[in-house]
């Protein structure tokens, strides 16, 4: 039996384990017979077997699951007939399926006792790219119903009571019309409910009142709606530590913002247009790991906006409108990972930019204005192992510039205006594997400014390369140490 792409991908949102075996019909646990009329794939798996039909009927689903003996466990329904817009409640009689996937289909319609058969097996129901316009009734009545993904319908509203009783762990709501929730929108969910999605929606405010008895709620994601704010409801308090909330359009992230979410540990947002952050916008948020504000138009930071945040560990201030890093904005950041600032207007970077962020691996500064960098401005980045300062005004690198730098695996140099290496500006860089100095005007290189440098094939190819046939620059040296 042929094992499709599409039923690979399928297997894997059943977070099973598969094991191929031969198809051999007739005993519980095996892949029945397949006519050839049936667009449809048989994969035998540790619990039982999962299929994967197109273009199928009602009626032959029917017959199909009657020859599966109750071994049958996932389901994967695609490209339904158009004109099949109603799902009938006998059509998954008699069967145990644990994981149930539709998708592109014409489905209007599900009779409130289609799940009658399953409330005792379902685990996760998909019902995407289709065309109901409410959650399916009898939803709440599957007991053992963990994730639910009604992803690409027409829902407009959260009727009362539609997941009341239910168990659910995961609730996926993205790309449908909702626009506002009721305040028992998610009634029945209070204490089970970890992870939200309702992305690609319509909404404009942050439906806090919604979300205030989600006492469970850990992952919640907006973006691709049209958000401004997040309303302070005192005494409310989210206990929401993943929040996301890129494509909104946001302009000023206030004070109180994410008062009512303390415990937030990454935050997503990115592609607004925050142009003002007041000064203590993320003093409250002690536990914050991660932060993206990339791609929207800021211009200043205060230089305390951070000095609560000590435990974050990525951020990404890239594509804005940033000319100066303020002094002290970086300096209480000890576990800083990873730092984005590339595709700003920063001009140079002084001594003690990254002062207190000892830990800093990867460090982005491409596509800005850098004319001159600080001497000692690396310094404190002791295990810092890559380096972009690629499309700047750089003309030279000094030889204290990575003095500190031991750990450095990576740097990128290039399309900068670089004429002159000081020779032993390389020569603490002992773990260095790739170094990219393309388009620069460098007039001399020196024997031994690659000398004891262990670099990857690949990059002793492109170094030699590079300067003897790159027209922007003209060396007189030569590179016989490094090859």
């Amino acid at each position: 039996m042929r094992l499709t792409a599409a039923l690979l991908a399928f297997l894997q949102t059943l977070n099973v384990h598969t094991q191929m075996r031969p198809n051999v019909g007739g005993s519980n646990g095996q892949c029945p017979y397949l006519s050839n009329s049936l667009n449809c794939d048989c994969e035998r798996l540790a619990q039982g077997i999962a299929l994967n039909c197109q273009g199928i009927t009602q009626n032959e689903l029917v017959k199909l699951i009657g020859t599966t003996r109750n071994s049958l466990v996932g389901l994967k329904l695609t490209q339904l007939p158009a004109d099949l817009t109603h799902l009938q409640y006998w059509v998954l009689a008699n069967s145990s399926i644990q994981h149930l996937f539709i998708q592109n289909s014409a489905v209007k319609e599900i009779d409130e006792n289609f799940f009658e058969w399953l409330e005792k097996s379902l685990v996760s129901v998909t019902i995407s790219d289709s065309r109901l316009s409410y959650v399916p009734r009898g939803i709440n009545k599957i007991g053992t119903l963990r994730q639910l993904d009604l992803t690409g319908n027409n829902i407009t509203e959260l009727y009362p009571y539609s997941f009341f009783g239910a168990s659910l762990w995961s609730l996926t709501l993205a790309r449908n019309f909702l626009h506002s929730l009721s305040d028992n929108s998610f009634l029945g969910l209070e204490g089970n409910l970890k992870s939200l999605n309702l992305d690609y929606n319509r909404f404009t405010q942050f439906p806090i009142q919604a979300l205030k008895n989600l006492q469970s709620l850990q992952s919640l994601n907006l973006a691709g709606n049209k958000i401004q704010s997040i309303d302070y409801l005192s005494g409310v308090e989210l206990r929401v530590e993943k929040l996301i909330l890129k494509y909104n359009t946001f302009i000023h992230i206030h004070q109180h913002t994410f008062s009512s979410m303390t415990g937030l540990i990454a935050i997503d947002l990115s592609y607004n247009e925050i142009s003002k952050i007041d000064q203590n916008s993320f003093a409250i948020l002690e536990n914050l790991e991660s932060l993206n504000l990339g791609n929207n138009r800021l211009e200043k930071l205060s230089s305390d906006l951070f000095s609560r945040n000590v435990k974050l560990k990525f951020l990404n201030l890239g594509d804005n409108h940033i000319r100066v890093l303020e002094e002290g904005l970086l300096n209480n950041l000890p576990h800083l990972n990873t730092l984005h600032l590339e595709n700003n207007f920063l001009t140079t970077l002084g001594s003690g930019t990254f002062s207190g962020s000892h830990k800093l691996k990867d460090l982005y500064l491409e596509n800005n204005v850098i004319t001159e960098l600080d001497d000692k401005c690396l310094s404190p980045l002791s295990q810092l192992r890559k380096l972009k300062l690629s499309n700047n005004y750089l003309s030279r690198v000094s030889d204290q510039l990575f003095i500190n730098n031991p750990a450095l695996v990576s740097l990128a140099l290039d399309n900068n205006q670089i004429r002159s290496i000081d020779s032993s500006a390389f020569k603490t860089l002992l773990k260095l594997q790739n170094l990219n100095l393309h388009h620069n005007s460098i007039k001399e290189i020196r024997e031994d400014l690659l000398s004891g440098k262990v670099f990857k094939t690949t990059t002793i190819i492109f170094v030699r390369q590079f300067f003897l046939f790159n027209p922007y620059n003209k060396v007189t040296g030569c590179l016989c140490a490094c090859v």
